[in-house]
C-alpha cells in the first residue's frame, strides 16, 4: 500500500470530510474521493462509514489509521536523522565483531564513512570481540558485526 493512502486516511480521519482534507492533501475534492474508492476496491472494504456530514473510520480503518500513524512517525524521525547526518555529522561510532578475523573486513567500511562522513570517528573495540551481544546491550559499543541473530 502506498504512503499517499495512510496519509489520505489520517487526513480524512482527523479532518471528518473529503471537504476539509482536500485543501491539506493539495488535491481537489474529486480526485481525493477516487482515491479513496481506488483504495477501497483495491482492500476490499471501506475504510470510512460516509454520513452526510460525517466521516467515521471502520474497524478496519481504524487499524489502517493506527498503522499510517506509526508508518509515518517512522518516516518523519528516519528524514529528520538522516538530515542530522548530511548536516552535522560529527561524533564517534564504536564498533565490535565477533571473531578477529572479521576485522579485516572492516577496512572498506571505514574507509567509506570517512568519505562520506569526514566527522565521524570508527573506533574499533577488540575487549568486546567475543562478547558483541552483550557489549551492544549494555550500549559499549554502537554496531556488532557477528553470524547468527541473537536468541531473544
Amino acid at each position: 500500500m502506498e504512503i499517499k493512502y495512510f496519509r489520505l486516511i489520517k487526513t480524512i480521519a482527523e479532518e471528518g470530510s473529503i471537504a476539509n482534507s482536500a485543501g491539506k492533501l493539495f488535491l481537489t475534492q474529486s480526485a481525493l474521493s477516487h482515491q479513496l474508492r481506488e483504495l477501497e476496491e483495491r482492500l476490499g472494504f471501506k475504510v470510512f462509514l460516509r454520513t452526510r456530514n460525517k466521516w467515521e473510520l471502520t474497524a478496519e480503518g481504524t487499524e489502517l489509521y493506527k498503522l499510517g500513524n506509526e508508518l509515518l512517525e517512522r518516516i518523519e524521525i528516519g528524514f529528520q536523522y538522516i538530515e542530522q547526518l548530511r548536516t552535522d555529522s560529527s561524533g564517534t561510532i564504536k564498533v565490535s565483531t565477533e571473531c578477529y578475523s572479521f576485522y579485516q573486513g572492516l577496512a572498506g567500511f571505514i574507509q567509506k564513512m570517512g568519505l562520506l562522513y569526514p566527522g565521524i570517528h570508527i573506533d574499533l573495540i577488540l575487549e568486546a570481540t567475543h562478547q558483541p551481544i552483550s557489549k551492544i546491550l549494555s550500549k559499549e559499543i554502537d554496531i556488532a558485526v557477528v553470524t547468527l541473530k541473537p536468541a531473544q
